[in-house]
């Protein structure tokens, strides 16, 4: 194996962050600059309580959920599960199948119930007040409402972290329409994009992450 590639690469890399500084003058834009070449535009997590913790990922919706979208909160909660497991350190995520199976052998009211059934450090819980991907008969648009809490098992359940986040929409500001794309698809579609929309409060993320997925409604 070459090892010069390494040290070349980070040569050159010092040589462009010099340059930037030198044609820049050295003044805080250029600075900025260079930090962000080396950094990028990260956002740090809101909460960082579920690094090396057991942790179960549990999503309710109301009684009122048409039958269709029946399945909407365990696939939640399964995507959910898949973005911390990847992006948090060390945390260990229960199984959503050993989660799910437990929901429905068990009747239930409390979130803390599950994370004490299942001996989970902490329970992620987002209650779903409303979900839908219609915004007629012609047009997708997903839209939801929901809370989100951290209860903490080893403390007697106690609630660490709490968000009411604005209603969730995407796209932002136009729609899909049921020639170009399925319902089944764009639902689960929105589904992947609400659970990176809830994890990015327990991981740092790229700002840029976000223009980009919403040029993507414009093509």
């Amino acid at each position: 194996m070459d090892r010069s590639r390494p040290l070349v690469a980070r040569s050159l890399f010092v040589v462009y962050l010099g340059a930037l500084l030198v044609a820049s003058g050295g003044c805080a834009t250029g600075i900025a600059t260079a930090l962000y070449v080396l950094r990028g535009n990260m956002v740090p997590a809101e909460y960082e309580g579920l690094k090396e913790q057991r942790v179960v990922v549990v999503c309710r919706a109301p009684a009122s959920m048409p039958l269709e979208l029946a399945t909407v909160p365990k696939d939640l909660a399964r995507q959910i599960s898949n973005k911390l497991s990847v992006n948090v350190k060390k945390v260990v995520v229960v199984e959503q199948q050993e989660v799910d199976a437990w929901m429905d052998e068990n009747s239930w009211d409390d979130f803390k119930e599950v994370g004490r059934a299942l001996k989970a450090d902490q329970v992620v819980a987002v209650d779903l007040m409303s979900f839908s991907t219609d915004l007629d008969h012609t047009l997708l648009q997903g839209k939801a409402e929901y809370s989100l809490h951290v209860y903490d098992m080893t403390n007697n359940g106690a609630v660490v972290f709490e968000k009411y986040p604005k209603p969730s929409q995407f796209p932002p500001n136009t729609a899909y329409s049921t020639l170009e794309k399925q319902k089944h698809i764009f639902r689960r579609e929105y589904i992947a994009i609400l659970a990176d929309e809830i994890g990015r409060h327990f991981y740092p993320y790229d700002a840029n992450a976000s223009f980009a997925l919403d040029s993507t409604t414009l093509r």
